[in-house]
């Protein structure tokens, strides 16, 4: 998937990219997004997710199904927190 997207986007960078997966795993889908996707969305998400996500690359802009968009961003927070509490207690 991954090589795919790269070499999709080094022939043609307007070419926008829908990755459509089974795989709900985080680092698939960052690896999808680096390589160059626009858009992931999971084959068990309703029909009007992948309209969304044709929506969103029509304007730029990076689209991921939103249950695991939230999982991610969870898992973010999660990250982050975890270094702000290692950063205050090296502080002290």
């Amino acid at each position: 998937m991954e090589l795919a997207t790269k070499e999709i986007k080094m022939v043609c960078k307007e070419v926008k990219i829908i990755i459509v997966s089974m795989l709900d795993n985080p680092s698939m889908v960052g690896k999808a997004l680096k390589a160059g996707a626009d858009a992931y969305v999971l084959k068990n998400s309703g029909p009007e997710d992948l309209i969304h996500a044709f929506k969103a690359v029509i304007k730029n802009i990076t689209y991921i199904t939103p249950s695991l968009a939230l999982y991610l961003a969870m898992l973010l927070i999660r990250i982050s927190r975890k270094q702000h509490t290692y950063v205050f207690r090296k502080a002290l």
